[in-house]
């Protein structure tokens, strides 16, 4: 997706992704997945050095994107799209 970036530098990626939306602030692209059921974390973390470590100071973290609908990942995905289309 053009925008995304996921942060950290692990190669295979699980549990909590971590991620930015170029062009949006972390709490908008966290409200907009809010309204679609989809639970995540935005803003400052408890963790600002690792994150300025990657050049960020804030970011949307997301803890395994489940939820008891099923298809949370696919939900997050065309959510955050349409977030970026509009910003």
């Amino acid at each position: 997706m053009p925008g995304l970036r996921l942060i950290g530098t692990a190669p295979d990626k699980a549990g909590v992704l971590s991620f930015t939306l170029a062009g949006q602030k972390t709490e908008e692209v966290g409200g907009l997945l809010d309204k679609e059921g989809i639970a995540v974390h935005s803003g400052h973390p408890c963790a600002q050095p690792i994150l300025r470590r990657f050049g960020v100071e804030a970011s949307v973290r997301g803890i395994e994107l489940r939820d008891v609908e099923g298809a949370p990942r696919e939900r997050a995905a065309r959510s955050s799209r349409s977030c970026a289309r509009t910003g």
